[in-house]
């Protein structure tokens, strides 16, 4: 009996980007759920498990505003203990502390189709250490 396709959550409030990032991952075999809002986020969450979460600042960040981790960490507290990778145009440096408040992974847009399904893979295989500590996932 083949092993069950991994359930990933896309949650990104560009459309175009949404739903090209849940193409890819659907073409590399992850069953895919595609949201754009935080409410939609948290209402996938509430209705059943998925393995990952891949997830984009939804608008609100920018390398100044001390806000910028508020929906991030809301989806990622609604998650439980399933990895969740930020994924994001804003500069890498505005989301430096990723790693200390959990999250399993940070990619940077633009990225190509191997760049993520490797944070993906990467985020899939490393051990989540609940709500904090390195939070496993990617360098």
């Amino acid at each position: 009996m083949a092993a069950r396709p991994r359930a990933l959550l896309v949650v990104d409030d560009d459309p175009d980007i949404g739903a090209l990032t849940a193409a890819l991952l659907r073409d590399a075999g992850y069953r895919v759920t595609a949201v754009a809002t935080e409410a939609a986020a948290l209402a996938a969450l509430a209705a059943r498990r998925y393995d990952l979460v891949l997830m984009d600042p939804l608008g609100a960040a920018s390398g100044v505003d001390p806000g910028r981790w508020a929906a991030l960490e809301r989806v990622r507290a609604a998650a439980g203990g399933t990895p969740t990778v930020i994924f994001t145009a804003h500069p890498p440096a505005a989301f430096a502390e990723w790693r200390a408040r959990g999250f399993a992974g940070l990619l940077a847009k633009p990225f190509d189709c191997a760049d993520l399904l490797a944070a993906v893979a990467a985020a899939l295989a490393a051990p989540m250490l609940g709500g904090g500590g390195d939070g496993g996932g990617l360098p």
